[in-house]
């Protein structure tokens, strides 16, 4: 028998098994997930315009090319968890962190290809 203080509540107020409570809560983190890994895959793009306009030391061009090699490795491989909570949005997320990781590389080689010109004409 579960105490009524302690045991999980549906939204009635009747006291819910310890399988059906944990089976809600998953829900729920599962979701926050996948809309927090859309915010990070989203919000590469922003922070690749930021490179564009600021960045130093590289660290800019660090920060993408790292967010888009995890982003995309934790969408890719986890055996379609991501690409079936986040339906829709999947493709345009993995497109936006493979762009932002593919500025942040270009904005390290493009001033080294142009110091490279200078140099060797």
């Amino acid at each position: 028998m579960v105490e009524r203080r302690t045991a999980a509540l549906s939204e009635q107020g009747d006291p819910l098994c310890a399988d059906c409570a944990m089976r809600g809560e998953i829900a729920v983190n599962e979701a926050g997930s996948a809309v927090y890994m859309k915010g990070v895959a989203y919000g590469s793009l922003g922070l690749a315009a930021f490179g564009i306009l600021y960045n130093p030391f590289y660290l800019m061009s660090f920060v993408l090319v790292l967010n888009g090699v995890l982003v995309a490795q934790q969408l890719i491989v986890d055996d379609g968890w991501y690409r079936r909570r986040l339906g829709g949005h999947y493709w345009p997320a993995l497109v936006c962190v493979i762009v932002a990781a593919v500025i942040g590389g270009m904005l390290v080689l493009l001033p080294l290809a142009a110091v490279a010109h200078s140099i060797y004409g």
